[in-house]
């Protein structure tokens, strides 16, 4: 009896939260059932816009946001405005991300925890960048590329080639290392400054 009661207990406080729009079944754009922008739950189909998902948004070609919460997925593009969870295309696009962006293009504003993939571009600041070109005009922790640039970085870039205007706190290991305000402006293996 306890158990039952618990699950209704449950059920009750969770389903307002999707009582909304669970479910929406987008075609294209703006054609989608129920044509509800708010969705919170699950947004299925080929390439839909949305004012607000909490929840998924899975589309086969791309999908669009405005705000997201959970997990943006598409083939082709991904893009949000304010974006918090996992947002996974072939190019993928947010203002702000506070999650994770995993594709073969990144793009972000700001980007808070990880962007993994081919090239990933933060116009703001970036915790952790991972792949092949990496560019940030603020890194706070981490970049890990074949090429790394950041205006300004705090942490460590590990890669080929390394590039910083500006060092606060932090480190450069790779081939090449060029900072400014490094212990050399240009240095072999090893730059920094603490």
């Amino acid at each position: 009896m306890k158990k039952i009661l618990l699950a209704a207990l449950l059920c009750a406080a969770v389903l307002p939260a999707f009582a909304a729009t669970p479910v929406r079944l987008s075609l294209w754009d703006g054609i989608a059932v129920p044509s509800s922008k708010d969705v919170r739950g699950l947004d299925l189909g080929i390439g839909s816009y949305t004012d607000s998902v909490v929840g998924v948004q899975f589309n086969l070609l791309w999908s669009r946001s405005q705000s997201m919460t959970g997990w943006q997925w598409s083939w082709i593009f991904a893009q949000a405005g304010n974006m918090t969870g996992l947002q996974m295309a072939l190019v993928n696009k947010a203002d702000n991300v506070q999650g994770v962006q995993y594709g073969l293009v990144n793009l972000a504003d700001t980007s808070r925890i990880l962007q993994w993939g081919g090239v990933n571009y933060a116009s703001g600041s970036s915790d952790i960048q991972l792949g092949f070109v990496n560019w940030t005009d603020d890194s706070r922790i981490f970049q890990w590329g074949v090429v790394n640039y950041a205006k300004s970085m705090s942490g460590l870039q590990l890669g080929l080639v390394n590039y910083t205007e500006h060092i606060d706190k932090g480190l450069q290991i790779g081939l090449a290392n060029f900072a400014k305000n490094g212990w050399f402006p240009v240095m072999i293996l090893v730059n920094g400054r603490f």
